[in-house]
């Protein structure tokens, strides 16, 4: 089974890394190189097309999209800056702009499955554009064609994460772990990026899910 995740707005490639253990083939989308891990296009989303772009191992392979636009203009603590004269006022505007076109490079790329996650401030923002999100677990918001039910209870920073009873037990906060929140590192450039990246045991049950019920789709056609 040739498996390809496309990870658009990928930064540090948390969300690759979670797919990348269940044994997809990882390629990341972004304007910018922050580390990421796999195969990296660099290039601005508004100048990519799935439609003109294939994937060395054909047609099709890109089963799964995973989409984590820019979240500054939808977060609160853009407008905890706007206060303190740090910046200019927030622009949720210019977010929802990157939202539509990441969702066009989706809908080219034409999955099986995809995700699109962002921050609590987006909801006013994205409902509207992406319907009800399937996850709501703050600091995340999920939206997707994936069901509600994957997870047992809402996954938080803060408590032992439950996940449903297909898949293994995982810990979020397990004796202390860094799950790779901002308070946990010492400042560096990177320190905003850090703090967008998707904690792997969140990604890593996504991608399990995706790879259980694509085998499946392929044993039926068997």
């Amino acid at each position: 089974m040739d498996l390809g995740v496309l990870d658009l707005f990928c930064g540090m490639g948390g969300w690759s890394i979670g797919f990348h253990r269940e044994g997809f083939r990882c390629i990341g989308l972004d304007c910018v190189d922050v580390g990421y891990p796999y195969e990296l296009i660099l290039k601005d989303i508004r100048d990519f097309s799935a439609k003109e772009w294939h994937y060395k191992g054909g047609e099709g392979v890109m089963k799964v999209v995973v989409l984590s636009p820019p979240c500054t203009e939808f977060s609160q603590l853009t407008g905890l800056s706007y206060k303190k004269g740090q910046r200019g006022p927030p622009r949720p505007e210019e977010g929802v702009k990157l939202v539509e076109e990441g969702m066009r490079v989706m809908k080219e790329a034409n999955p099986k499955y995809w995700i699109l996650e962002n921050v609590w401030g987006s909801l006013p923002h994205l409902t509207p554009i992406l319907g009800d999100p399937m996850l709501i677990a703050r600091p995340w918001v999920l939206w997707g064609n994936l069901p509600k039910m994957l997870f047992e209870q809402e996954p938080t920073r803060t408590k032992d994460v439950k996940l449903s009873h297909s898949f293994e037990r995982n810990e979020l906060w397990k004796r202390g772990g860094k799950i790779g929140l901002p308070e946990d590192f010492p400042f560096d450039p990177l320190r905003s990026w850090r703090r967008a990246r998707i904690p792997v045991f969140l990604a890593q049950t996504v991608a399990r899910w995706c790879k259980q019920q694509l085998g499946n789709n392929n044993s039926e056609k068997l």
